[in-house]
Parts: structure tokens; C-alpha cells; sequence
């Protein structure tokens, strides 16, 4: 029987390669913007597609962590170069998010094709009520690590106490049942951390989501579309180029970041 890791472990590589195909419709629906009229309708079956895509990813890894959250802070189906940028099992909006929409509101390079986006005063002033509204939960969630951090250390300390004295009173007079209550304290202990980590996980993902969520009612649809592509580019990218590190197919950086099956990766 396969573990909720190995589980989860082959979701996630299906996944990744049905997020590749959308994001190539939304780069396409994009470059098709200027010899085309896009019809609304498309753009938001395009976005619900997207949109939906993501929601399966924390529905399945909601699932799943109900069984065992420990593997998503330790992902073995990501490389250590996606690791590396993981904040409580995920991204962090204030690094991520925020800072993709600076850079897209930037003039364009003279020669380069692609507009800046066009924001309202009205826009500007609620991605700024947005940006503050998400750094404030993410100080919530990381509130609530440290809080986990400090009961973990006392709890490592108790439980190193209890496996002493369970050495101590094993050939006592009821001294099995001792030990069961002793071991059954340590797990009770261990199971409360577990817990908290889960909600600490699920609070950092409602953050995540409720950022998009609230920057898409924000932008006019195209606006959005173009933000999601770059979003979700980003973050295949990183996937990209720790699978190239890890097939150490990078020679001097002459390479470039292949797909996840296997083929070279363009925009």
C-alpha cells in the first residue's frame, strides 16, 4: 500500500504536466491578443480552467495532510532548488505575488512587445490595501511557527524525561503499565505538534489562495490572465531548472530548463 507521501509524490507529477498545457493556452490566448478580438467568455473559461487547476492541488494535498502533513514540509517530490524557496510548505505571497505585479506595471525595455500593465489609481490603491492585508497574515502564520518551534523544544526536552524514567521504572512492580502511560503521553504530545502543524500549513495556503482570489477581483480579466501566466511560469521554471541541476545537464550554464517530460522549455 502506498504511503500519503508516494501518493501525493505521483498526483504531483501529473498535475505539474496538466499545469504546463495551461499555461501554454494562456500564453497563447495572450500573443493572439493583438491579431484577435478575445471574446470575455473565453477569457474566463480560460482563467476557470487555471483557477480550478490550482484549487485540485490543495484539495488532494488538504486530503492527504489529513493523513500526514510531515511530508509537506520536507516535499520529496519537489528538488532542493524548489525547496529552497518554500515558506511553510508553499509560496510567500509578499515575495512572489507582489512583486511579479511590481515588475509587470514597469515600462517595457525600448524593442520589447509587451506592454506595461495599466492600472487605475482605484487598482493601485487596493493591490497596496491587498499587499498590507497579506504581509499582516503572513506575520499570523509565521507567529504560529515560532509557537510551534518553542513547544516542540519543551516537548523534546519533557519527552527525553518520560524515556528516562520509563528506563526506571521498566522492572518495577507494574512497571509495564507505567511504560504504556509513559508512551502514551509522548505520542499524545508528538500528535498535538502534528496537528498544529497542519493548521499552521492550512492557514499559509488560505493565505496563498486568498491573495489570488483578491488580486483577480482586482484586475480586469486580461489583466489577470497575463499575471497567471507569469505566476505560474515562475514557478514551473523553478521545478525546470532544479530537475536540470539535479540531471546535471548544466554545463557552464549553457543549458537551458526542460519541462517535466523531458523537453527543452521556451516562452
Amino acid at each position: 500500500m502506498n504511503t500519503p507521501e508516494q501518493i501525493f509524490s505521483e498526483f504531483y507529477e501529473k498535475w505539474i504536466l496538466r499545469l504546463e498545457e495551461i499555461v501554454l493556452e494562456l500564453l497563447q490566448t495572450i500573443r493572439a491578443r493583438n491579431q484577435m478580438v478575445i471574446v470575455d467568455s473565453k477569457l474566463q473559461a480560460l482563467l476557470s480552467k487555471a483557477t480550478s487547476h490550482m484549487k485540485q492541488f490543495y484539495t488532494t494535498k488538504w486530503g492527504i495532510a489529513k493523513q500526514d502533513c510531515l511530508p509537506f514540509f520536507t516535499p520529496t517530490w519537489l528538488t532542493p532548488f524548489e525547496n529552497s524557496y518554500l515558506w511553510v510548505t508553499g509560496f510567500k505571497p509578499s515575495t512572489v505575488v507582489f512583486p511579479l505585479i511590481d515588475s509587470m506595471t514597469i515600462p517595457p525595455l525600448r524593442g520589447v512587445a509587451s506592454p506595461p500593465f495599466l492600472l487605475t489609481p482605484e487598482q493601485v490603491r487596493q493591490i497596496e490595501k491587498l499587499r498590507i492585508k497579506t504581509w499582516m497574515e503572513e506575520q499570523r502564520v509565521e507567529r504560529e511557527i515560532q509557537r510551534i518551534h518553542v513547544c516542540w523544544s519543551v516537548a523534546d526536552r519533557r519527552m527525553a524525561e518520560l524515556a528516562q524514567l520509563a528506563l526506571q521504572v521498566k522492572d518495577q512492580l507494574h512497571g509495564d503499565l507505567r511504560v504504556a502511560q509513559i508512551n502514551g503521553q509522548m505520542e499524545f504530545e508528538i500528535k498535538q505538534i502534528i496537528v498544529a502543524l497542519e493548521n499552521a500549513m492550512k492557514h499559509a495556503d488560505c493565505v496563498r489562495l486568498v491573495s489570488l482570489k483578491e488580486l483577480q477581483d482586482i484586475l480586469n480579466p486580461m489583466q489577470y490572465m497575463e499575471f497567471l501566466d507569469s505566476f505560474l511560469s515562475q514557478q514551473l521554471r523553478l521545478r525546470q531548472w532544479g530537475r536540470t541541476r539535479l540531471m546535471g545537464t548544466v554545463a557552464g550554464g549553457a543549458a537551458g530548463p526542460v519541462t517535466a517530460n523531458g523537453t527543452p522549455y521556451t516562452r
